[in-house]
C-alpha cells in the first residue's frame, strides 16, 4: 500500500485513540477471509492481532460492535485474550464497508478496562472508518489507473483490436478521469483544517466534476441548526439566488433514506428525467422551467447540509453517471462530517461548560500570543481579574446548584458586555478573567467598572428565589507597564484583586494606580 496512505491510516487510528480516550486503535484489511493488510497504534504485542475474536463479529454486522466489558461477556470471557495477557476488556468495532456492500475490514478500538463509548466518540469512531474506507478505495483507484495504462499500451500494439475493446478503454479512460477528479477531491479536503479552508480548496473542482450542471452547496450553522446557508456556487447561469433554505423543508431529508434511496435506485426511470429526483418545496417558485437534483449530506441522523445540482444539458442520467454523483456526494459528507467533529471537540477543549466562557487554558495561549503582538506592535494589553464576593456564603445559604446559576447569569453578563475583540473567560472557581487587546489601562479601569455596576444590579434569581445582592471585586493591569509577561501581568491583576478585597470589596483597583469608584 502507497506511503501516503498508509500514513493516512495510521493518523486515523491514532486519531480514534485520542477520540475514545483509548490507548489501542487497530484497522484490519481482509481479502475474503484472509487477513490482507495491519495497522495499529498503541498496540501492546503484534502477536496476537490475528486471534483477535472481535473482529470476526464485527464485520458480520452493519453498524458499530461494542463490548464494553468482555470478561463478563459469555461470548468472550474465556478466550486466552481476555483471561491471560494482553487482559483486553473493552472493544469497540465498525466493519468497514466497501461501496459494493463488502465488509473489507474493521476499523476499531481497544482498551484493558471495562469502559462505555459517549455518543460523540461512537460518531467519531463511524466518521474515521468511512475516512479509512476512503483511504483504501483511493488505493484501489491508483491500483485501477495502473492497470488501465497498461491495458492501453496493449491494445495500441494490436492495432486490429476490436470495437469492443476499443469502447471498453474509452469507458475506462472516462472512469479514471473521474476517479481521478475524485482523488483530488479527496486531497484537497483531506489538507483542510475547518471548513472555510474546505470550500477554498474544492471551488475550483465542483466546475469539472460537474461540467453540465450548476450548483449550490449549503451547509447548516450549529447555532440554527434548521437553516444552512449558501457556502459556494458555480456555474452558468447561476444558480438558486437563495443564500439559505430550511432544512425541514426538503424532501431529500424529511423522506431520508427511503425517498432518496428511492430516486436514486430507479436508474431506469430516471436516466432521462433527473426532474423525478428529489425537488424540495423551497425551490418550486424559483425553479420556473429548472430542474433540481438534491442531495442531502448527512450521516445517519447527522445533517451536514445538501448539495443542489442544476442540470443545463439533456445528457442522459445514467447509471454511471448516479453512482459517480454518489461518490462525490460520500466525500463532501465524510469530509464535512469530520471538520464538525473536529470544530465540535475544538471548541469543547477551550471552552468552559458551565459559563460558556473561554476557560484558562485558552486564557493562558491567547494572553501569550496576544502579549508578543502587543510586543511587536508596540501598544498595551490590559487585564481585568473579578472574583464574586462572598461566594461561599451563595453556596451555603441557597446550595451548589444556586452558586452554579450566578456563574452562569454572570458568564451571560460578561459574553454580552465586553467589545467583539475582548477575551471573557472563567479563571477558576468564582474567578473571571478579560483580556482587552490595544487597551490602555485608564480605559481598562473604567470597562471593569461598568462591568462591576452591572454585575451589582443583575438582581439574580434560583427557582423563583432572589439571592441577594451579588457583587464582584476587580483588580486591572497592562501591559507593559504592569509586567511583560503572561506571569508578571496575571500577579499584578492578582495583587489588585487583593487590594480591591481588602479594602472592602465591591470595588475596582487598578495596579499601581489609585482606585476606581
Amino acid at each position: 500500500m502507497e506511503q501516503d496512505v498508509t500514513a493516512c491510516l495510521h493518523d486515523l487510528v491514532r486519531l480514534a485513540t485520542y477520540a475514545c480516550q483509548v490507548p489501542t486503535a487497530l484497522i484490519t484489511i481482509f481479502d475474503g477471509e484472509i487477513l490482507n493488510y495491519f495497522i495499529s497504534f498503541g498496540l501492546k504485542a503484534k502477536s496476537w492481532y490475528a486471534e483477535l475474536p472481535f473482529c470476526t463479529y464485527a464485520r458480520r454486522g452493519s453498524s458499530l460492535f461494542v463490548v464494553e466489558d468482555a470478561s463478563t461477556d459469555s461470548r468472550f470471557a474465556k478466550h486466552p485474550l481476555v483471561k491471560n495477557l494482553p487482559h483486553i476488556k473493552f472493544y469497540a468495532g465498525m466493519p468497514l464497508i466497501a461501496d459494493d456492500g463488502r465488509a473489507i475490514g474493521t476499523f476499531c478500538v481497544v482498551d484493558y478496562l471495562p469502559r462505555m463509548l459517549s455518543t460523540e466518540q461512537k460518531e467519531a469512531i463511524a466518521l474515521l472508518a468511512q475516512q479509512a474506507v476512503m483511504q483504501v478505495q483511493r488505493h484501489n483507484s491508483r491500483v485501477q489507473g495502473a492497470k488501465l495504462e497498461t491495458l492501453t499500451k496493449q491494445v495500441e500494439a494490436l492495432q486490429s483490436e476490436s470495437q469492443f475493446l476499443r469502447s471498453q478503454i474509452k469507458d475506462l479512460e472516462w472512469e479514471n478521469d473521474r476517479m481521478q477528479l475524485l482523488y483530488r477531491l479527496g486531497m484537497a479536503l483531506q489538507t483542510c483544517s475547518n471548513f472555510e479552508k474546505a470550500y477554498q480548496a474544492i471551488a475550483p473542482l465542483l466546475p469539472q466534476l460537474f461540467p453540465d450542471c450548476t450548483g449550490n452547496i449549503f451547509i447548516g450553522l450549529e447555532t440554527h441548526w434548521n437553516i444552512a446557508h449558501s457556502v459556494l456556487a458555480w456555474g452558468e447561469p447561476p444558480p438558486s439566488p437563495l443564500k439559505e433554505i430550511y432544512l425541514d423543508r426538503c424532501q431529500s431529508l424529511i423522506s431520508h433514506p427511503m425517498y432518496r434511496q428511492s430516486c436514486l435506485s430507479n436508474a431506469s426511470s430516471t436516466a432521462n428525467n433527473p426532474e423525478e429526483y428529489c425537488l424540495c418545496c423551497h425551490q418550486e417558485k424559483l425553479l420556473q422551467d429548472r430542474k433540481l437534483l438534491c442531495f442531502p449530506l448527512n450521516i445517519e441522523d447527522n445533517v451536514v447540509g445538501v448539495l443542489h445540482l442544476y442540470p443545463t444539458s439533456q445528457v442522459p442520467w445514467t447509471e454511471e453517471r448516479r453512482l459517480f454523483v454518489e461518490k462525490v456526494v460520500n466525500q463532501l459528507t465524510i469530509a464535512f462530517g469530520n471538520l464538525k467533529v473536529l470544530h465540535t471537540f475544538k471548541l469543547k477543549s477551550i471552552r468552559d461548560h458551565l459559563t460558556g466562557l473561554f476557560n484558562r487554558r485558552y486564557f493562558e495561549e491567547i494572553l501569550e500570543r496576544l502579549l508578543n503582538r502587543g510586543e511587536q506592535g508596540n501598544y498595551a494589553v490590559s487585564l481585568i481579574v473579578l472574583d464574586i464576593d462572598y461566594f461561599k456564603n451563595i453556596n451555603d445559604t441557597f446550595g451548589h446548584l444556586a452558586g452554579d446559576a450566578v456563574l452562569r447569569d454572570i458568564g451571560i453578563f460578561l459574553k454580552g458586555s465586553v467589545r467583539p475583540t475582548d477575551i471573557a473567560c472563567r479563571y477558576g472557581g468564582e474567578e473571571f478573567a478579560i483580556v482587552l487587546p490595544a487597551c490602555p489601562i485608564e480605559i481598562a479601569g473604567q470597562r471593569a467598572e461598568k462591568l462591576r455596576r452591572g454585575i451589582q444590579y443583575l438582581g439574580m434569581e434560583y427557582q423563583g428565589q432572589s439571592l441577594g445582592k451579588v457583587t464582584i471585586s476587580g483588580g486591572v493591569a497592562a501591559f507593559p507597564d504592569c509586567g511583560s509577561t503572561l506571569a508578571e501581568l496575571v500577579s499584578a491583576a492578582d495583587t489588585a484583586l487583593y487590594q480591591a478585597k481588602v479594602s472592602g470589596r465591591n470595588r475596582i483597583c487598578i495596579s499601581n494606580k489609585l482606585t476606581v469608584h
